[in-house]
């Protein structure tokens, strides 16, 4: 995991201070994507997506880990099978609030 990161999301959870924790995110994965850092790259939208999550956010929380998921398979990202499921579990809490009938 990038330095800090895990650090920064439990801190900033536990103040309960998401939307803090979601702009510090996507400043690290702007920098990721150019330095090229794939690894970086996937492990901040891991931790995005865990803060779409906790606020509710499940499009864009299934969306940050499907990209990641390509990120850990090409750098061989040992949290591969992690990320994964974290998107399966999203993906079936997305489907659960979703109106008979599909939609978006």
């Amino acid at each position: 995991m990038p330095p800090g990161e895990e650090l920064h999301r439990a801190v900033y959870d536990h103040l309960g201070r998401r939307q803090e924790a979601l702009g510090a995110f996507q400043c690290a994965l702007a920098i990721w994507e150019e330095v090229g850092d794939r690894a970086g790259e996937s492990v901040t939208r891991y931790n995005l997506a865990m803060v779409y999550r906790q606020q509710g956010r499940l499009r864009e929380a299934a969306e940050e880990p499907k990209q990641g998921v390509g990120l850990d398979a090409s750098v061989q990202n040992p949290d591969l099978e992690q990320h994964r499921a974290m998107l399966a579990r999203v993906e079936a809490e997305r489907r659960a609030q979703q109106p008979e009938g599909g939609g978006p």
